[in-house]
């Protein structure tokens, strides 16, 4: 039986396992011209809906994702987590010839470094909070500057530099509780890399303008909406997200469109100390 004729990829393989997969892995599954869709290391839930398939893989193992999507003639893999992208799982892809959906090693420094990201918004004259970074044994320094923040009115954000999937941020409630907390980021941490972001706490109207990027403009998305602050008030274990939503109203993508410039993959004073992604990458903008 001949598999049936369509512009995209036959079979699709989806890395990771959380909720995001979960979703992604769904609504593939129904797109014309998909013959099955693969997910690894996927999880039960994952595993039941129709037209999926769930792998065993190690997802931080490039050359094992490799021979995955080799072995199962896959077309498109798409990396949903940061941890592989942090490893180079979607250079890997990229170098043995499959498409790949997942910024480079490189590109991906933006999500799981706090302090590369905003060394590379300073660079290209992005307007962020205030912050400085610390590193182990810097514990001074910093509650000095969470104290220095505090005289200014200004409240503070605590951020684990690095992947913590998603959990290593709290938003404090006072300079006092930044100040009992900010020591416990440094421990065991060590004195050559940063450790901890100290961040000017922001209040106000929040959205995320999320764009999928080839590396010759951007194509940007819905802006969502999360309730990070209610899932932290609740205890809720994830955030919810919707989109669109009425609070970009005056967002005009054509203008956002008409100030991108496609990057070269060399560096440069906009991309400090690595080259950007000239593949397919995503990147998160705050408006």
């Amino acid at each position: 039986m001949h598999e049936p004729m369509h512009e995209g990829p036959a079979r699709i393989l989806v890395l990771g396992g959380g909720g995001r997969e979960h979703a992604i892995s769904w609504k593939l599954a129904s797109e014309a011209g998909i013959v099955e869709v693969l997910v690894a290391p996927g999880s039960a839930g994952i595993a039941a809906e129709p037209g999926v398939r769930v792998l065993a893989v190690d997802p931080l193992d490039p050359g094992a994702v490799v021979a995955l999507a080799r072995a199962w003639a896959v077309g498109l893999v798409i990396v949903g987590p940061e941890a592989p992208l942090s490893v180079g799982v979607a250079d890997a892809v990229g170098a043995a010839g499959i498409a790949v959906f997942g910024p480079t090693k490189d590109a991906a420094r933006l999500e799981t470094s706090k302090t590369f990201c905003h060394d590379v918004a300073r660079a290209a004259g992005v307007r962020m909070a205030r912050a400085r970074s610390f590193a182990g044994g810097e514990t001074d320094a910093a509650l000095a500057f969470v104290k220095e923040l505090g005289k200014a009115g200004a409240g503070v954000v605590l951020k684990a530099d690095g992947l913590a999937a998603g959990k290593g941020v709290i938003v404090t409630e006072s300079t006092a509780q930044a100040l009992a907390l900010a020591p416990s980021f440094l421990v065991d941490r060590p004195a050559d890399g940063p450790a901890l972001v100290v961040e000017e706490r922001l209040t106000g109207r929040e959205a995320s303008v999320i764009a999928i990027c080839d590396g010759s403009g951007p194509w940007p998305c819905p802006p969502p909406v999360t309730t990070s602050a209610w899932a932290t008030a609740t205890r809720a274990r994830t955030p919810v997200a919707w989109a669109p939503t009425r609070r970009c109203r005056t967002w005009t993508m054509p203008a956002w469109r008409r100030s991108w410039r496609p990057s070269t993959g060399r560096s440069s004073p906009r991309w400090p100390g690595a080259a950007p992604a000239s593949g397919d990458s995503c990147m998160w903008v705050s408006c």
